[in-house]
Order: structure tokens, then C-alpha cells, then sequence
């Protein structure tokens, strides 16, 4: 096997600083949202949603709830909204508080209403759905 060169290395060497630092800034974004609880801290989301739009060369814009909107003009419409810092956003920051067992339960009782439909289907429907699959 070939040795790395100095330019390879040094490119591993930012990957593994890159994965520490999502470690380190996901740990934190999850002990502060479970500070919060349910309450969202206006404060807190701007302070993070202004460090994103300053990475995004963007502005940002609050609602009321805290959720931010970033765009590149003075005022966030449907030609200004800056896509990847949203896509972002909502990838590295929204997903710590977002509460994940709502969704699941929602899928668990999608999965307990076709399965109680099935148990109500004759044996000849059982089969040809079965077969459909």
C-alpha cells in the first residue's frame, strides 16, 4: 500500500476534526435542547440562526416562533429565500428540537390500521393481496 501524501494527509486529518466538531457541537445542541424542553428560547435560535446566515453570507429573518428563514435580500421572499443555509438548518440545527417520537407514532399507527384492515379482509383478499407485494 502507498503511503499518503502530504496534501492526503493533511485532508484526514480535517475529516477527523470535522466528524469531532459535529460531535461536539451535536452534543451541545441536544443538552441545550434538553434544557429547554418544550419552551423555545428566542434568544438561543437567533444567536444560532445569525452564526448560520453569517457561514451562508445570507441574512435571516425570525418568526414569531423562532423559526428562522434565511434569504439574500432585505426581506425573505419567495425569489430571495437561500435554499442550502434552510436545507442546512434544518439538517444540523432544527433536528435537536424536533421532537422524533411524534413522527414515530404516527407511523406506528399508520402500521396498526392496515394490519387491523388486513385482519378484517376474507382469506381469498388475504391471498391476493399477499400476492400483490
Amino acid at each position: 500500500m502507498k503511503t499518503l501524501t502530504i496534501t492526503q494527509k493533511a485532508a484526514v486529518n480535517a475529516y477527523d476534526k470535522f466528524l469531532s466538531a459535529g460531535t461536539t457541537y451535536g452534543n451541545a445542541l441536544q443538552s441545550a435542547a434538553r434544557e429547554l424542553g418544550d419552551t423555545p428560547c428566542i434568544t438561543f435560535l437567533q444567536a444560532l440562526a445569525t452564526v448560520h446566515a453569517k457561514h451562508y453570507k445570507c441574512n435571516v429573518t425570525l418568526k414569531e416562533d423562532g423559526h428562522p428563514t434565511f434569504h439574500t435580500g432585505d426581506e425573505s421572499t419567495r425569489e430571495t429565500r437561500h435554499g442550502a443555509a434552510q436545507v442546512s438548518w434544518q439538517r444540523n440545527v432544527r433536528v435537536h428540537f424536533t421532537k422524533s417520537d411524534k413522527r414515530t407514532s404516527k407511523q406506528v399507527d399508520a402500521v396498526q390500521a392496515l394490519l387491523t384492515k388486513f385482519a378484517k379482509l376474507t382469506k381469498g383478499e388475504k391471498k391476493r393481496f399477499l400476492a400483490s407485494i
